[in-house]
């Protein structure tokens, strides 16, 4: 009887401790010295008809858009206030897909790209139209658009040609450029030879688009002229933290920086605990300097300091693949293979 009692009694204390700990959330080290917790605060299941477009966007409003529908339509888009839980649809002119992106640069006006498709809003959403493509365009297959600021924006894709007489397909890379918030758009960079992009990204002035496992595309003066930057290792993600470094995914694990746009780079185990080599897939920051990369077997690893210092965080979710990120003041969405993670950083429960 008194083992019984003993034995309910210290189960009682390890549940109490972990309850605890789950509260919390997992701990981070920050640089001044305090404590932050990163917790999960949702977790939606996916299944067939409820998917995530692979490059989703979060706004400053902290609304969640998905171009696809979790209703009955193809030719819809899904939106969500409460950080996933529930999901409303707008009607869009066409189908979009997961392969497709969609960017908001602020709350009001938004883009989505796919195939040759272009539309945008200038309403929240609340309604879409459809843009034409520029002159001269070829483009069949758009994968990501950017903007600089509210004026300037870029669309990356390739325009896959088969040549006559041989019947062989190539593919080819192409940017559309605007200069005053979409209004008109035009082609301002196009190769003649086999290449891909696989992301663009832009901030002020400058426009990087990243190739296919070769380098990156870089252009300094808004889309003018460009110049091509090879590299002895393969990119996974690339973006640019809001203090203008430019941070990149290696295929090899490792994880990058480069203080001037791209010329040079510098390695370094900045993941803290991190005694493996991880497989990394995406990586995001959010205006005030907080940074997150996620990666294969769950892993996160997360920074406050615009990448200073790392905190690897490996139990927080399951050990799914994590595919994309975004974050968003405190709030972080991850989209893995069979969920949607909310997390949220400073959480107290």
């Amino acid at each position: 009887m008194r083992f019984t009692i003993a034995f309910f009694v210290v189960i009682l204390i390890q549940l109490f401790y972990s309850g605890c700990t789950g509260s919390n959330g997992s701990p981070i080290t920050k640089r001044d010295g305090t404590d932050a917790y990163l917790a999960v605060k949702s977790q939606i299941p996916l299944s067939t008809g409820r998917g995530i477009s692979f490059d989703f966007d979060f706004t400053e409003n902290q609304r969640l858009w998905n171009t696809v529908n979790w209703g009955q339509k193809d030719a819809q888009f899904s939106f969500s206030d409460d950080l996933g839980k529930t999901w409303e649809a707008v009607d869009v002119p066409e189908s979009f897909g997961t392969l497709s992106s969609i960017k908001f640069i602020d709350p009001e006006h938004g883009w989505a790209v796919a195939s040759n498709k272009i539309v945008k809003t200038t309403d929240g959403g609340k309604s879409w139209e459809k843009i034409p493509l520029p002159k001269g365009s070829e483009i069949n297959e758009m994968i990501g658009i950017a903007f600089s600021n509210a004026k300037q924006g870029f669309i990356a894709g390739s325009a896959s040609l088969r040549e006559r007489g041989t019947g062989v397909e190539t593919s080819r890379m192409e940017v559309l450029c605007t200069n005053d918030g979409g209004e008109n758009w035009s082609v301002c960079f196009k190769t003649t030879e086999y290449d891909l992009i696989q992301k663009i990204i832009s901030t002020k002035n400058v426009v990087i688009g990243l190739l296919w496992e070769t380098g990156i595309l870089r252009s300094l003066d808004g889309g003018l002229t460009w110049e091509r930057k090879n590299f002895d290792f393969k990119v996974r993600d690339i973006v640019i933290a809001p203090d203008g470094q430019v941070w990149s995914l290696g295929d090899d694990g490792l994880i990058r920086n480069s203080n001037n746009l791209g010329e040079n780079w510098q390695v370094g185990s900045i993941i803290k605990n991190a005694n493996k080599k991880i497989r990394w897939n995406s990586l995001a920051f959010s205006e005030n300097g907080v940074g997150v990369v996620v990666g294969e077997q769950g892993e996160i690893g997360v920074t406050t300091d615009n990448g200073h210092t790392w905190n690897l965080h490996s139990n927080i979710i399951s050990s799914e693949n994590l595919q994309t990120v975004r974050v968003q003041g405190s709030y972080i969405a991850i989209l893995g293979e069979k969920n949607l993670y909310i997390l949220e950083l400073n959480a107290k429960n």
